[in-house]
């Protein structure tokens, strides 16, 4: 990911440690990710029904918490 331009490594103020940042490049394929899936959810909502779909998005967050 480094190589194609997507993020960069630099080095920690103290320490060994890298950090990585996304680059301009990076952080316009997360903008492109996230555009998607907010088209997704959209359809998926209009397919089911908001209110069917909100249950959904509530369970799958409960899931993802681990309660």
């Amino acid at each position: 990911m480094e190589a194609l331009g997507y993020l960069e490594r630099r080095a920690a103020a103290a320490g060994k440690r890298r950090l990585v940042y996304l680059t301009a490049r990076g952080w316009s394929v997360g903008d492109a990710i996230f555009a998607c899936l907010k088209d997704l959810e959209a359809e998926w909502a209009r397919e089911v029904g908001r209110a069917r779909f909100a249950d959904f998005m509530a369970v799958l967050c409960t899931l993802a918490d681990g309660r």
